[in-house]
Order: structure tokens, then sequence, then C-alpha cells
């Protein structure tokens, strides 16, 4: 099963994730099907937070914004942080109360 879930990259004290589409077998780290955007918890505003892949205000976003809206039609199951952050973001329509493992 293909889930979106956040791939940590950066260095020591200095977190930075990426939003991928990854098989679920597959190790936190390790290989992606697809690079769908990118996290950083420590910027200080929500839009540079959470961006899609592609320069802001571009037609780059748009396409990102439709491939995962495409995995998830798919049958690509968010986990839950990345669910809240697409609900943020707008493109699921309200956070589910979801258990996490």
């Amino acid at each position: 099963m293909v889930k979106l879930r956040l791939k940590r990259v950066g260095r020591r004290n200095q977190i930075y994730f990426r939003l991928v589409a990854v098989d679920e077998r597959f190790p936190r780290d390790g290989r992606f099907i697809e690079e769908l955007g990118s996290y950083d918890p420590s910027e200080s505003s929500w839009e540079k937070k959470f961006q899609f892949k592609g320069e802001p205000n571009s037609e780059e976003v748009e396409i990102a914004k439709n491939k995962i809206i495409d995995w998830y039609k798919k049958g690509a199951e968010p986990t839950a942080t990345v669910y809240k952050l697409l609900a943020k973001k707008g493109l699921v329509l309200k956070p589910e109360l979801r258990k996490q493992k």
C-alpha cells in the first residue's frame, strides 16, 4: 500500500521533512516513489512551514497539489501528521480523528 508521509532530512537540531509518496514497507528515510512537498517545523510563519514542490505562486505548485490529490484518489493513505498538514492547506475537507499507531 502506498502512503503519504514525511521523510526526515537535514542535520541534527535542524530538522527538515519532505512529503513523499512511499510504499509502506520502505523505511522512513529510505526509498520513495515521488517527492510532493516539504515541511520545515523551524519556520515562524505557517505559509513558509509547509510548501508544495516548486516555487511559490507558480504552476509547479499547482502541479504538486494535483499530484497529491491524484495519489489520494489512487488510494494512498496519508499518515495522521500528513493528514493534518493537508487539512490546514485545504486539500482535505476536515480533519478526522484517527488513532496513531
